[in-house]
């Protein structure tokens, strides 16, 4: 098998009252960079009207499942008319989907009224050609392990801390890409044959602020998209581009 290109979309949050502008400018880079396969690694539909930890406080008024849902359709759109201006552009299109996405399975799953009206079949996937994986279902792609995030022991809390990267490799002891904490970093080691192992931690793929997050966590996280050139058996060369750089060449 040849090499293979692939992009990475970060944890992008599409939630009403947020522009979907970043992803006309996502679909135009596509566009361009033409990715054999693109990863959308998890939470691009924010979903906040089912976010219990701010149901009855002031910031959840207004909030309906609906605007939600139509809102994620329209960032899929977006990206969608781009591609569809490229004549015979046909990339793999995978979905891992993330702890926001997973919010109608927790909520169904403690009030069962809700079964079969909150599904996420509503993300419409499959029209979109997306092949969707479950929350925490990691998939292998031309030998890396994408998952919105891969579990540390057996409480299962997400790989994170100060070097994400170098704790999935060492955990993992594979080439593993991962979303959920917004941060971007990169680690590289070789196995005993001297065989490239890699780890990303993407980023995120919005430009506003969260109010739960407070300033000093907005700063931190790392908004942009990742490519990965090259990618044959789990090895590939690493490539950031950030928001900044997408917004002045294709907004």
């Amino acid at each position: 098998m040849g090499r293979k290109k692939h992009l990475v979309i970060g944890d992008s949050h599409s939630k009403p009252g947020i522009s979907n502008a970043r992803y006309t400018w996502l679909g135009r880079m596509i566009a361009a960079e033409k990715p054999d396969v693109i990863i959308d690694i998890g939470d691009f539909y924010d979903m906040e009207s089912l976010c219990g930890y701010d149901k009855g406080k002031r910031a959840f008024q207004g909030r309906e499942y609906k605007k939600d849902i139509e809102h994620g359709l329209d960032a899929q759109d977006r990206i969608e008319a781009e591609l569809k201006k490229v004549k015979g552009y046909k990339p793999k299109k995978i979905r891992c989907l993330g702890n926001h996405e997973n919010r109608i399975s927790r909520v169904v799953e403690d009030q069962a009224e809700f079964y079969g009206t909150l599904t996420r079949s509503h993300f419409q996937s499959e029209e979109y050609g997306w092949e969707e994986h479950d929350y925490l279902q990691p998939v292998k792609v031309d030998g890396i392990a994408y998952c919105h995030s891969f579990a540390s022991g057996i409480m299962g809390r997400p790989i994170s801390g100060e070097n994400p990267a170098a704790s999935l490799l060492n955990k993992k002891k594979m080439s593993c890409i991962i979303g959920h904490n917004h941060v971007l970093d990169f680690a590289t080691r070789n196995d005993a044959m001297g065989k490239k192992m890699s780890a990303v931690s993407v980023g995120c793929f919005f430009e506003h602020d969260e109010s739960y997050a407070g300033p000093q966590v907005n700063r931190m996280w790392d908004r942009g998209i990742v490519i990965l050139n090259d990618v044959q058996a789990g090895e590939f060369d690493f490539e950031w581009w950030s928001m900044r750089i997408i917004k002045w060449k294709y907004s």
